[in-house]
């Protein structure tokens, strides 16, 4: 992984396109099962989509999954929509397509990148009003206000579901890891796996070192602080993976613990009757969202509202926790959560969880005081060639 040329970090092929399999896969599996195909559209968002002809044309750009297109199918139909999905392969297949000229309707962005999207202007700041769905009153505790999409007084985007980082393990090979650093224990040596992801696994390493208080702003002595730790890690681990290859690998009984996790990985596995579990170790890890947002040079600017208005209702949000395992953002669909799902988002106190794994921003790409996100790429190729 290198910078590009314009300051934006190069792709993460296998990292994102084992996610994007992830989810394609997911996806595939509801859809043959029939799970929630086909909901009545919220009379909120039939208010928003009333135009003759229908709402039209709407471009997405995004994640496999993130269109839901089973739950929404019902609402196309009855205000017309069309939908012209591009799944991507990385977040920076946003920017390359939205600097280079191409255009959406709708579109994510991952919270560690909403900077760098304010930064190159690529986001419309939303007007609440037209969003009857996303109120106070309606979103899960703690996720109405947070600064990557509620900023300076202005709503830039919304996110559509919560993701949390969990450690994840074999419960019948080992006990749940009680501190990130009962990974470097003897008995664990050869059986870990590091996930390939710099982005995640450096802020949870912060943690580790006392550095939480810092992320992202990190002087070059303090980054090293976390490459010191992470190549014990590293050290401990049996290969370095993405996070599909380290659900096999976890499937197999090759491995038996990760640095980070992924709550899908869990829900995966016991489908299979595997005994995998996850745990937030005591330093905590990072929450993150993908967060829906209306380009600036959208075209369908009112079928971008309808959309994105829909998919923070009841039925779409309770698709996406039970089927993509993430967390929805709707209190209700939130509640409603059962299995592995209700265990990686504990709503019963949502707040004291973000508090142990809190939402973070991602590195500078230019400061004379702090490392850069090329200074982290740097140390992450390090890491991996320790």
């Amino acid at each position: 992984m290198t910078p590009q040329d314009d300051g934006c970090m190069a792709g993460e092929p296998s990292i994102a396109i084992t996610r994007r399999d992830m989810l394609l896969r997911t996806v595939a599996a509801a859809a043959a099962t029939g799970i929630a195909g086909g909901v009545a559209a919220g009379a909120a968002s039939a208010e928003l989509a009333r135009k003759e002809g229908g709402l039209g044309t709407i471009n997405f750009l995004s994640w496999a999954g993130y269109d839901l297109q089973p739950p929404m199918k019902t609402w196309r139909k009855q205000h017309g929509v069309k939908l012209n999905v591009t799944y991507i392969n990385a977040q920076e297949d946003v920017l390359a397509k939205l600097r280079g000229g191409g255009s959406a309707d709708v579109s994510t962005y991952f919270t560690t990148f909403y900077r760098q999207m304010r930064d190159l202007n690529l986001l419309t700041p939303l007007d609440v009003s037209k969003l009857p769905n996303f109120k106070p009153n309606l979103i899960a505790p703690g996720l109405y206000r947070q600064p990557y999409w509620f900023d300076e007084g202005k709503l830039w985007g919304v996110p559509l579901e919560m993701q949390s980082l969990p450690c994840n393990y074999r419960s019948d090979k080992m006990k749940a890891p009680k501190s990130w650093r009962d990974l470097l224990s003897p008995k664990l040596k050869g059986r870990v796996v590091l996930i390939d992801d710099w982005t995640q696994a450096i802020p949870i390493a912060a943690k580790v070192v006392g550095l939480g208080h810092k992320i992202p702003n990190f002087t070059t002595a303090e980054l090293k602080k976390c490459v010191d730790f992470l190549k014990q890690i590293r050290s401990q681990a049996r290969v370095i993976s993405s996070y599909g290859d380290a659900e096999n690998q976890l499937g197999s009984g090759d491995v038996w613990v990760t640095f980070v996790g992924y709550a899908l990985i869990t829900a995966d596995l016991r489908k299979k009757g595997i005994p995998v579990h996850h745990v937030w170790p005591k330093e905590g890890g990072m929450a993150g969202s993908d967060v829906y947002f209306i380009p600036t040079n959208a075209k369908n600017v009112e079928g971008a509202y309808a959309f994105i208005n829909e998919a923070l209702g009841y039925q779409a949000q309770k698709y996406m926790g039970d089927n993509l395992v993430a967390g929805p953002i709707n209190k209700k669909a939130l509640y409603a959560l059962k299995g592995v799902p209700e265990e990686s988002f504990p709503h019963t106190n949502m707040k004291a969880f973000l508090r142990l794994n809190p939402y973070y921003g991602g590195a500078p790409l230019k400061s004379k005081t702090y490392t850069t996100q090329s200074d982290w790429v740097r140390a992450w190729e390090d890491i991996k060639r320790s």
